[in-house]
């Protein structure tokens, strides 16, 4: 089957409220999600059991925790594994959240590239990652905000979602995150001078 006829009809977003969420139960609410795909990035997070994704060309098996993330106009599907039940928040985010509109350096360099499927992204996020615990608070935030569904739980989703981003694509992640950190530790030793030198001009 050709993949313009697998496109979802389903609408996802609008220019107003550029995502959706819905919890996804396999088998009770469905038997699968079979092979689709649409325009919005498709985030999940496995709350029970486990199921079998389909990204692209990658089949897996996710697990309670396990984090997935599908690009736009990427071919996914979930289907029940062995017999057993899976329930996972969805949350499908149009590439506007990320500020695709921009055209500063780093909406040149990775956001869009991140959309138009250039640059490669980490599909299944598991415990093993090693910024796996950032990630699912982040996802969690990002949920969080879109059932909390207001204008400014927007601004809150859209910056989880860049710092999530930011934790996938950067090659120097590791070399990035730690210049945070130590600028972070540099920054409250500063302050904590400051507060010492201030004591005793007192």
């Amino acid at each position: 089957m050709e993949k313009a006829a697998l496109k979802e009809h389903r609408r996802h977003s609008t220019a107003d409220k550029p995502f959706s969420y819905y919890i996804s139960n396999i088998p009770e609410y469905f038997p699968n999600a079979p092979m689709h795909w649409h325009k919005e990035f498709e985030l999940n997070v496995i709350l029970e059991g486990e199921g079998d994704f389909v990204t692209g060309d990658i089949h897996f098996t996710a697990y309670k925790g396990d984090i997935v993330l599908t690009p736009p106009d990427m071919l996914h599907a979930v289907y029940q594994h062995d017999d057993k039940r899976c329930v996972y928040d969805t949350l499908d985010l149009d590439g506007s959240m990320l500020g695709s509109r921009d055209n500063d350096r780093a909406a040149d360099a990775f956001i869009a590239p991140l959309i138009s499927g250039a640059y490669s992204i980490e599909t299944h996020i598991t415990p093993e990652h090693c910024y796996y615990s950032e990630l699912l608070t982040t996802a969690e935030n990002m949920i969080s905000a879109a059932k909390g569904d207001t204008p400014l739980l927007d601004m809150l989703i859209k910056s989880e979602l860049l710092r999530f981003m930011f934790l996938l694509t950067s090659r120097n992640t590791v070399r990035c995150m730690s210049m945070v950190f130590n600028y972070a530790d540099a920054t409250r030793k500063c302050e904590s001078r400051k507060i010492s030198l201030s004591k005793r001009s007192r």
